[in-house]
């Protein structure tokens, strides 16, 4: 059996060449959620594909096999759109089961989620704003006119962890808006939703939804809104001897349980079989989404208590792997 995994080009055309570990060139591609070289396949071939942006010709298809399923790795609908419409295609002109539907992904840039799941009892999803402005002024006349209070963030589009993004508390923020260029470049303006517990912590969880199946990855939390990989430092020094993961089993035991309802229709939604979700809890126990995609780094292993999370989710991925390939498990949308 045959599995074939795409990849994507960037619709600015530039890919990343790194070493492996015998120090041979590789290339790497952005904005792919990567599960080839991460989970177990079995007996069955793994195919890899590239699929171009916009600067090339799509090369006449040519697979040393016919695959059996397809495992759509492209995974940022912003900044690999024409990838994703190729596979879109391909897959149409492979008629085989499709893991992450390549036009279901298109579906997930920013503001198409937010609108997407927007009504959703038990959620609150910040309202997005995708524009292009010409100046910090040309932000705030944005902002207003949409009506979008302060404070908001504003952040890059097609970028991640955190790069490129502020928080602009009023009018007087123009200084801070200066990083961002304004050359035709598109920019989010996403509504600050407050999600500080009562001692003053920003806790941001991330699950990882795989065949309708959450598993709860990390859980962290910061004295600032802006809560990534290195707020495990703070947590160290303010909980040396607790869960450095952010009270894992309380989440998983307690919070996960209640946000089932939440969960399961933001699935039905999306129709994505594999990808993240970026979450807090507000003083009302509603869940705020600060993300959906399945451009998230679910796989990468950075702490040593992430290897049996990780590891689930891998052999969660295994098997429905192995599900599709046998023709059973298919889920419909």
């Amino acid at each position: 059996m045959n599995v074939l995994f795409t990849f994507g080009v960037s619709d600015d055309g530039k890919s990343n060449i790194r070493p492996d570990a015998q120090g041979n060139m590789q290339f790497y591609a952005e904005g792919a959620c990567n599960v080839l070289g991460s989970i177990d396949l079995g007996s069955a071939r793994p195919i890899p594909h590239v699929l171009y942006g916009p600067n090339a010709a799509q090369p006449p298809l040519r697979l040393p096999a016919k695959p059996q399923l397809v495992f759509n790795q492209i995974a940022e609908a912003d900044s690999h759109r024409t990838a994703l419409e190729r596979c879109v295609t391909l897959c149409k002109q492979l008629d085989v089961p499709v893991i992450n539907d390549p036009g279901r992904v298109l579906k997930t840039t920013r503001d198409s989620v937010s609108g997407l799941l927007q009504g959703i009892d038990g959620l609150q999803v910040p309202k997005v704003l995708r524009c292009a402005p010409v100046s910090p002024g040309d932000v705030f006349r944005i902002a207003a006119e949409q009506e979008l209070p302060f404070p908001f963030l504003v952040r890059s589009v097609g970028e991640h962890n955190g790069r490129n993004m502020v928080l602009v508390k009023s009018g007087q923020d123009h200084d801070r808006l200066h990083r961002f260029p304004y050359d035709g470049s598109e920019l989010y303006l996403v509504e600050f939703i407050d999600f500080a517990d009562a001692n003053g912590h920003y806790h941001k969880h991330r699950i990882a939804m795989v065949d309708g199946k959450p598993y709860l990855r990390h859980s962290l939390y910061d004295k600032t809104w802006m809560v990534h990989a290195d707020s495990l430092q703070y947590m160290k020094e303010h909980d040396p001897e607790g869960d450095q993961l952010g009270q894992l089993h309380h989440v998983e035991q307690e919070v996960l349980p209640e946000l089932e309802p939440v969960i399961a229709e933001i699935d039905r939604r999306l129709g994505l079989d594999h990808y993240g979700l970026d979450f807090g809890i507000g003083p009302d126990k509603r869940m705020i989404l600060f993300e959906a995609n399945a451009n998230m780094n679910i796989l990468a292993i950075g702490l040593k208590a992430l290897v049996p999370r990780v590891r689930k989710v891998s052999a969660a991925i295994s098997a429905m792997i192995q599900a599709r390939l046998r023709g059973d498990g298919m889920r419909r949308y």
